[in-house]
C-alpha cells in the first residue's frame, strides 16, 4: 500500500533524512495515475492528488536539510504537473521563506485561493504575506476569509491581531489575540513567552487563564510594534 511513512519532526530529531528521501523518492517515482488510485483524504475529508502530495512531502524534506534548490524543483514540478490549489499553495508557502520571493509567493497564494475559495491555509498564508508587504487592508480581507472558513483558527486570529495593530486598531487587535489565547494552548504558550521576553508579564508562574494581568499585558503588547 502507498503511505507517506515519515513525520518531519521525528526525522529532524532522529536525523534520518536519507531514509526519508528514499521513501519520498519512491512515491514521487510512481506514475501519477497509479499512485492516485490509492486516494488521499485530507483532514477535512477532501480527496487530494497524491502525486502533488508526494512532491510536496519530498520538498519539505529537502528544505529541512537546506537543499532549497531541490525543494523548489519539486514544487515547480508539482505546479507544472497540475496547476491546482494544492500545488500552488505548497509552492507559495515555500517561497514565503525564501529571500526576495514575497511577491511570487503572493502570486501563487492568490491563484490558489482563486481556484479553491475554501482553502483555509492558503488564505491564512496570503494574509501573512500581505502583512509582510505592508498591505494591511488586503491582509485583513484574506484573514477574514480564513476566519469565516474556520472561526477559531488560532494562528489566523493571532496574525489578524498583528495586522490590526499595524492599522492602529488596538481594540480589535486585543480582541483577536485574547480569543486566540483562550482557545489555543499553543498560541497561549507562544504569547506568554513573548510577553515575558518583552517585559510585559512577570517571569513567575504561568497565568491560569485570561487573568487581569494577562489582559493588561496583551493590551500593552498590542500598543508596541516591537512586541512579537
Amino acid at each position: 500500500s502507498v503511505h507517506i511513512g515519515w513525520n518531519l519532526t521525528e526525522l529532524q530529531n532522529e536525523r534520518r533524512f536519507d531514509l526519508a528521501l528514499q521513501d519520498a523518492g519512491k512515491l514521487v517515482a510512481m506514475p501519477p495515475e497509479k499512485i492516485n488510485l490509492q486516494g488521499f483524504l485530507d483532514n477535512d475529508g477532501v480527496k487530494r492528488d497524491f502525486h502533488i502530495l508526494a512532491l510536496s512531502n519530498r520538498a519539505d524534506i529537502f528544505s529541512a536539510i537546506g537543499k532549497f534548490d531541490l525543494a523548489q524543483r519539486d514544487l515547480d514540478d508539482a505546479v507544472n504537473y497540475k496547476r491546482t490549489a494544492d500545488s500552488l499553495e505548497a509552492r507559495g508557502e515555500f517561497l514565503m521563506g525564501r529571500p526576495g520571493e514575497r511577491q511570487r509567493a503572493l502570486d501563487d497564494l492568490q491563484a490558489a485561493t482563486a481556484l479553491d475559495p475554501n482553502m483555509l491555509q492558503a488564505f491564512y498564508l496570503k494574509g501573512a504575506v500581505l502583512f509582510d508587504l505592508k498591505r494591511y487592508q488586503d491582509a485583513v480581507v484574506a484573514l477574514d476569509r480564513a476566519l469565516t472558513i474556520s472561526p477559531n483558527y488560532d494562528y489566523a486570529l493571532r496574525m489578524r491581531a498583528k495586522v490590526y495593530r499595524a492599522l492602529g486598531q488596538t481594540d480589535s487587535a486585543v480582541r483577536d489575540l485574547q480569543q486566540a489565547v483562550v482557545e489555543s494552548p499553543r498560541v497561549a504558550a507562544l504569547t506568554i513567552r513573548t510577553l515575558k521576553m518583552s517585559g510585559y508579564l512577570p517571569s513567575g508562574e504561568m497565568p491560569n487563564g485570561l487573568t487581569p494581568e494577562l489582559r493588561d499585558a496583551i493590551h500593552a503588547c498590542m500598543l508596541d510594534a516591537a512586541c512579537n
